[in-house]
Order: C-alpha cells, then structure tokens, then sequence
C-alpha cells in the first residue's frame, strides 16, 4: 500500500486571529520600545559592567532602527551581514544581533503568556487542522511562526 505523505505550511498570519502580530507590527512594537535614548543607556550600562559596543556600531544599529522600510527581519539580517562583512566589529554585531533575538523571543513569549486564555479559547478557529491530521497521518507541519500555536493546536 503506498503511503500519503501530506505537509501543512503555516505562513507569517496563522496566528494573527489570536492576537499575535504580523512582521510590521512586531516591529512597530520593537521600534517603539528600543528608543535611541534606551538603546544608548543599555550600551552605557554594559559598558559599566565591561562589555558594550563602540559608539560607531550603535550610531549603525540606531540608523538601521530608524528606516522605515526595513522589517525585525531585515535589521536583524543586517546586523548578521554586518558581523561577517566588518571583521573588526564581528563581535559587537553578533552580540547586537543576538540581543535583539532575545528581545524578539521575550515579547512574544510574553504575548503568550499574557494572552494564554484568549489563545486557548480561541484555538477552535484551528479545528482544520485537526481534520487534516486525522485524515493524513503522519502530518508534517512546517511554520514560518516565531509563535508556539501549532504547539498549542497539536496539544489541544
């Protein structure tokens, strides 16, 4: 007997009717919290405690923060392109790079977690994929999400 293999592909808006933002959202919300005055009195307090980056690699990064035509996605691109390309900055670009991930990962997480109750009532508007699993075993599911909804769907 051959086997039906089937693959389900979650794009960026999957989760959006649960309350989790889109890429120019997520960024809107990134950009309104990282303020230039922030961002330099974190550099400043890491350099307190014997890290921070120089001054011409955060003047890039707030440059960076402030176009208007560049998504988390396409900043965070940036500071990896940039972590290769200036070899004596490598470090400080990486390091940015990876704060920022984590900055990322913190807001979403605690969307979850603050919006877990709504999320959970909510998960009925998934049902399909239930359907699709039942009738497709094993179902691979491959999400473009930061989230944890598929998660959640698959739990449920």
């Amino acid at each position: 007997m051959e086997r039906k293999l089937t693959g389900l592909f979650l794009g960026a808006g999957a989760s959006y009717n649960v309350s989790m933002p889109l890429v120019w959202e997520l960024t809107a919300e990134l950009k309104n919290w990282l303020t230039v005055e922030k961002l330099k009195r974190f550099n400043a307090g890491w350099k307190q405690e014997g890290g921070g980056h120089p001054d011409e690699v955060i003047e890039d990064f707030i440059s960076v923060l402030a176009r208007g035509d560049l998504h988390y996605e396409s900043i965070l691109g940036y500071l990896e392109v940039q972590s290769r390309r200036q070899r004596s900055l490598s470090s400080d670009y990486h390091s940015l790079y990876a704060w920022l991930v984590q900055m990322i990962y913190y807001t979403l997480y605690f969307k979850h977690v603050k919006g877990a109750d709504f999320i959970v009532r909510n998960l009925e508007l998934y049902r399909g994929v239930v359907h699709l699993y039942e009738e497709n075993t094993p179902l691979w599911v491959f999400s473009l999400n930061h989230d944890s909804i598929i998660e959640m769907i698959a739990k449920k």
